[in-house]
């Protein structure tokens, strides 16, 4: 099964470089797609009410308003 990581909006690049980062040292860049999302409807429809955002498969929120570390979204995707 793959993994969808949406990232949503301001301070996205720092996000979507540890989200890659984070992807890059599981090897499983085949395995995840990651999404960077700057519609405001798609947002809301997947909770977020703050930016950045990381959203896991099943539009899970996993954390608004901070650029979450590498070492976390590695272990967001291992338990998966």
């Amino acid at each position: 099964m793959r993994l969808s990581v949406s990232i949503a909006r301001s301070a996205a690049r720092l996000v979507l470089a540890n989200v890659r980062q984070a992807v890059r040292e599981l090897g499983a860049e085949s395995d995840v797609d990651v999404e960077f999302v700057d519609d405001s409807k798609k947002m809301e429809l997947y909770g977020v009410n703050q930016t950045p955002a990381v959203v896991l498969l099943r539009y899970q929120l996993k954390s608004q308003k901070l650029v979450p570390e590498v070492s976390v979204i590695k272990e967001w995707i291992k338990d998966l």
